[in-house]
């Protein structure tokens, strides 16, 4: 499972080096923060620190990722209602 976060397309296309595509694509439903950070020695021990380059990166691919999957949304308006099952179907309807 790891490879495929390496792939072309989960580190550059829709992800980032440090944030692959498999990461954000769980990130952006749950809300979470998207942020890289680096572990640095500090005088009290390792402390972690926030990489603002590569945090950056990854919030644009987040950004990317989330509107090409409103644009593929819209272009099949059926598709998100029949992902729910039967039981959420007739609610939804």
């Amino acid at each position: 499972m790891r490879s495929r976060h390496l792939t072309v397309l989960a580190t550059f296309t829709w992800g980032a080096s440090r944030y692959p595509a498999p990461q954000l694509v769980q990130a952006i439903p749950e809300q979470r923060r998207v942020e890289v950070r680096d572990s640095i020695e500090a005088p009290s021990g390792p402390r972690s620190v926030l990489n603002l380059d590569a945090t950056l990166a990854a919030q644009q691919k987040a950004t990317e990722l989330a509107e090409r999957f409103s644009e593929w949304a819209r272009e099949a308006p059926a598709a998100p209602a029949s992902w729910a099952g039967p039981g959420l179907q007739r609610k939804v309807q």
